[in-house]
């Protein structure tokens, strides 16, 4: 009677947990079809879906009721790995879509000079002397930037900390840490130190 007892409870506690992993689906990586036909309008719309995604990621991995019985049943390791395979997808997505657009040459629009005034039709009293052409002003191109696991996760961490347009940029990645500078509209920045999804603020 005890064994049956045992048993039926190791059951529960097992169906129980599974019931409380949480499922946040996946990004799929871009088909060659996509990168052949989006254009630079679609392409930036399928960015900013993959940012509400990972945003809902980041709203439903708050505790809850779910994470207390993910706890009970696996110590919530499920719940950490379910997490962690869909901000990589996400980010992989990511990485993918930000290549396409450097590809087509989608990138921020630099704003054109405002038009010349129309030239006094009144012939100078003394002969301009011409000068020296000068060079087209040319535009840097950006740094890639380098998106890890916990990208997401230390934006909006470095956001909550006042650091305005905060852009993670993962500079060191090891088994199960990864290292980022943020760089804030300001022009300040942070570094910040994720081991096992647990991110925090170095000094």
């Amino acid at each position: 009677m005890n064994k049956i007892f045992a048993i039926a409870l190791i059951a529960c506690a097992a169906l129980s947990a599974g019931c409380a992993t949480k499922n946040y689906g996946r990004q799929g990586e871009l088909t060659s079809v996509e990168r052949s036909s989006m254009t630079c309008r679609e392409l930036e719309l399928e960015t900013a879906k993959v940012h509400g995604f990972l945003q809902r990621v980041e709203k439903e991995s708050e505790f809850d009721a779910r994470s207390v019985l993910s706890f009970l049943g696996d110590f919530g390791v499920g719940n950490v790995m379910e997490k962690s395979s869909a901000v990589e997808s996400a980010n992989t997505r990511l990485a993918q879509l930000q290549q396409v657009r450097t590809q087509r040459g989608c990138t921020a629009t630099v704003a054109q000079p405002p038009a010349a005034a129309p030239a006094d039709p009144t012939p100078s009293p003394t002969a301009a002397v011409p000068g020296p052409a000068s060079a087209a002003p040319t535009v840097a191109a950006a740094p890639e930037v380098q998106r890890g696991q916990e990208a997401y996760q230390v934006e909006s961490m470095a956001r909550q900390n006042r650091c305005a347009d905060a852009r993670a940029n993962l500079v060191a990645k090891g088994p199960a840490s990864e290292t980022y500078a943020v760089s804030c509209a300001g022009g300040e920045s942070l570094m910040v130190r994720c081991e096992f999804g647990k991110c925090r603020f170095m000094q």
